[in-house]
């Protein structure tokens, strides 16, 4: 007796239009933003407005940058004050940011290409007041450098000085030695005396020699104090509040925030009717 097979049906497939369900999706979305969107117009326009009115009731700040050359004897490598003390000395004496004050902002830094460099960034109210404050800083950088430079100048005139007293003992050591070469008739000592004398003069022209070239570079001491180099930037407009991008953000998560609650609205009332009905 032959075993019967069981018939087999052959299935037919169905595509599913997954484009028309999105499609029917993104109506319904819509519908739902239309259905609110005085809601949503009224919102948005709420938060813009608000930002708005923040943005231009508040003080505008300008900005100036400079950058600042520490002063220097001499060389560059003998800075008058070094440019990492310069730096904390702007931000703790003037910057005001941190205090009830909140202005004038100074913000000062080492320069990244060049280490000597320093960087001066200032915010307040105008631009006349930022230039104002370059100039305090400038000149209490100046009132720092002066007694340096003194102190500079007092130490090579102590140099000289000492050369000169120096200069004094040979002369007098050389007056003695004439002295007694007039009362002696021994050779010997008398040689003696003669090469003492020939080696204090030797020295005494050393000494007007340093003597000299100290006073010369006295004269002519390079001193260079600090300055700004280059341009100092600054606008004519202020740099804070940006209200141009407070507006815009305020008006696109306005938008968000609107279409955000419409859904959220949709779905609580959606949530109450399915609860009423079962």
């Amino acid at each position: 007796m032959k075993e019967e097979k069981p018939e087999v049906i052959p299935v037919q497939y169905v595509p599913v239009n997954y484009y028309e369900e999105d499609e029917i999706d993104l109506k319904e979305l819509f519908l739902t933003i239309w259905k609110h969107r005085w809601f949503v117009v009224i919102f948005t326009f709420v938060v813009t407005l608000a930002a708005a009115i923040y943005a231009f009731t508040r003080t505008p700040i300008y900005e100036v940058k400079a950058n600042l050359f520490p002063g220097f004897i001499e060389n560059f490598k003998n800075p008058l004050i070094n440019s990492s003390k310069l730096v904390v000395f702007i931000n703790s004496t003037f910057d005001m940011s941190e205090t009830k004050q909140k202005l004038p902002s100074i913000k000062a830094k080492l320069n990244k290409i060049n280490k000597k460099i320093i960087s001066i960034t200032i915010q307040d109210t105008s631009n006349q007041k930022d230039l104002q404050e370059l100039s305090n800083i400038m000149d209490s950088i100046h009132k720092l450098e002066k007694p340096i430079i003194e102190d500079y100048k007092k130490s090579i005139l102590q140099q000289i000085n000492i050369l000169q007293e120096q200069k004094k003992i040979l002369i007098n050591d050389e007056i003695n030695y004439k002295d007694i070469i007039k009362h002696t008739q021994n050779p010997h000592i008398l040689n003696t005396y003669l090469q003492a004398i020939s080696d204090i003069e030797n020295k005494i022209l050393s000494l007007n020699l340093k003597i000299e070239n100290l006073k010369l570079r006295l004269s002519k001491i390079f001193i260079q104090q600090a300055k700004i180099i280059g341009k100092i930037e600054k606008h004519d407009y202020p740099v804070k509040p940006k209200k141009k991008l407070i507006i815009v953000v305020a008006f696109v998560t306005g938008l968000i925030l609107a279409i955000f609650l419409v859904f959220f609205i949709e779905f609580i009332k959606g949530f109450k009717e399915d609860k009423s009905k079962s």
